[in-house]
């Protein structure tokens, strides 16, 4: 991912530097195309989206037939689709720490989610939902390994077995996640002096969903379907913000953490 272009892109917008830049047909064109490639950079999955449309004088956006295609075997279904998404950004001001996206609004989500187990018996805890997480939480820990210390912990024990993980956590408290994502802090690291230019960070919403609708497979049988409407999930952020490129990937986990333990049985 080239990190400062995309970088520049957001500063674009918000300052409305460039103007021959922020042509409607341009920057809905390269817009959309970040889409895509932080979908499939978090998920290497291919990911379509039909058009989006920005206006940086009111700030308001809007996404249309966002689809993060299956390679679990699901016939004619997908992975995840959201038909469409609006957003607005909040005005930067000279002096700002961060960028802050003001809303995000899903109106219809469907997750597909499909067992790795063929047999009739009780399903297992494995669907391609739990390892696309995996895929996308793995990338944010190897870009950003402050944010997810335990799991860049276990990373860094893989490729050095004669070391412990979590001894590794308690010897080194200064690996602090900076993400609102519902969980416990660890404790704030000393300040150290930083050299070079330091990016634009971005703090979301919750992001809010119109309705959510989640089915179940087994194998190419549909077993249970579960919709819920007004669905909230965390802040992304918190007060510190996070790079603009790790946005895509916090997103993807939001979405997916929106999906229930699979049902056990039939009813």
């Amino acid at each position: 991912m080239n990190k400062l272009a995309l970088l520049a892109f957001v500063l674009l917008i918000l300052l409305g530097a460039m103007s021959w830049l922020l042509a409607d047909a341009s920057l809905n064109q390269y817009l959309q195309s970040q889409v895509v490639l932080q979908g499939k950079y978090y998920t290497k999955q291919n990911v379509t989206l039909e058009s989006s449309e920005y206006s940086p004088d009111s700030g308001q956006g809007h996404f249309k037939g966002l689809q993060l295609k299956s390679t679990s075997g699901l016939v004619n279904q997908n992975l995840l689709d959201a038909d469409a998404i609006t957003f607005s950004m909040a005005k930067f001001k000279e002096g700002d720490k961060y960028i802050k996206v003001a809303s995000v609004n899903i109106d219809n989500l469907i997750i597909n989610v499909k067992q790795n187990s063929r047999s009739n018996k009780a399903l297992s805890t494995t669907n391609n939902i739990a390892l696309l997480k995996a895929v996308v939480l793995n990338q944010l820990a190897n870009d950003y390994p402050k944010a997810y210390p335990e799991i860049s912990a276990k990373k860094y024990a893989l490729k050095n077995p004669q070391l412990n993980a979590d001894v590794y956590i308690e010897q080194h408290p200064q690996i602090t996640p900076q993400i609102d994502n519902g969980q416990k802090a660890l404790p704030k690291p000393r300040k150290k002096k930083k050299r070079g230019k330091q990016y634009t960070k971005i703090t979301a919403p919750a992001l809010h969903i119109n309705t959510l609708t989640v089915n179940y497979f087994n194998g190419a049988e549909l077993i249970k379907t579960i919709t819920k409407n007004n669905i909230k999930t965390h802040p992304i952020g918190g007060k510190t913000g996070i790079e603009t490129n790790q946005l895509g990937g916090e997103i993807l986990i939001s979405l997916l953490n929106l999906v229930q333990p699979v049902p056990t049985n039939r009813e």
